[in-house]
């Protein structure tokens, strides 16, 4: 590999929530960070930044702890609860 060769980046944002449907936290949370992303892209698009959105609906207690879910909606960015 050629040491001046940047590698891409990634940003990995998730968005849990119990039910993206219904819950106007959860809908308007999500309507915030699709907006946000748009906004970003030209500054993402400029640094070689692509972005990985997950929308994940949490539908059990059981998935709840593995995810280590700790409210809806949750907003983890990176692995990072933000």
């Amino acid at each position: 590999m050629n040491p001046t060769t940047t590698l891409p980046r990634t940003l990995t944002i998730e968005l849990l929530a119990l039910d993206l449907a219904t819950c106007s936290r959860c809908t308007g949370s999500l309507a915030n960070l699709e907006q946000a992303v748009a906004t970003l892209q030209p500054v993402l698009a400029s640094t070689d930044t692509a972005v990985e959105f997950y929308k994940i609906v949490v539908e059990s207690e059981a998935q709840a702890q593995q995810l280590r879910f700790v409210s809806s909606p949750t907003i983890r960015v990176n692995g990072q609860i933000d």
